[in-house]
């Protein structure tokens, strides 16, 4: 009789011990998908900045093209009037040879026009952010089923363990894009760089120009 009070004794501690276990792989899977779906969230607040960052670099470059171009027309200004000059000192010192002042040919740099393939990878970044939430609903509807043979704390884990499945499927398809677009801002960026330089030499080329004018 001892004997069998005690191996029902020790049945109840081993089961109470696998509930408790249960409950502890219960709870810290409801944290772990917790934890996941801020990561999804945030992810996708990133990729928001990153298409709003991206609309920035772009509005910049194209400036730059605006001044690009003001700086080419400043330079046919000079030339226009470098010639105009010549004619009036020519005029009055009446001399019949008439000779065209000879106009230092300053180098430009083609216009880049490249703006738009910064928008185009930042869009990605759009999509990518709005594909994210729908990504994960779909598929935690797909292996969310429950299961009626399982006790409620069994499904619930399942269920937990599919959502967390999905959201690092998420989490590795965001991860790519935003290399991909961090890669094309960063190739804006060099670009803008190198135009900036660029421009800064044209800006000093002009204003030698005019100051030869002015002084002359």
């Amino acid at each position: 009789m001892a004997t069998s009070m005690d191996g029902d004794a020790s049945l109840q501690h081993y089961e109470d011990r696998v509930r408790q276990l249960d409950d502890q792989m219960l709870e810290s899977s409801r944290r772990s998908r917790q934890t996941l779906d801020d990561t999804v969230r945030m992810g996708a607040d990133i990729m928001v900045e990153l298409d709003d960052q991206g609309e920035k670099l772009t509005r910049t470059e194209r400036r730059l093209d605006n001044i690009d171009e003001d700086l080419r027309t400043s330079q046919r200004t000079i030339r226009e009037i470098r010639s105009v000059f010549g004619g009036v000192v020519n005029w009055f010192t009446k001399d019949k040879l008439s000779t065209t002042p000879s106009t230092a040919s300053s180098q430009q740099t083609p216009s880049s026009s490249s703006s738009s393939s910064g928008a185009g990878g930042v869009s990605q970044a759009a999509r990518s952010a709005q594909r994210s939430t729908a990504d994960v609903r779909q598929q935690r509807q797909q292996q969310q089923q429950p299961r009626a043979y399982r006790s409620a704390q069994e499904q619930e884990l399942d269920q937990n363990l599919a959502a967390m499945s999905a959201s690092l499927s998420v989490l590795h398809n965001m991860g790519e894009d935003m290399g991909d677009t961090l890669q094309t801002q960063n190739d804006q960026i060099d670009r803008m760089s190198g135009r900036v330089l660029t421009l800064d030499d044209k800006v000093r080329d002009l204003t030698t120009q005019q100051r030869k004018i002015l002084y002359k």
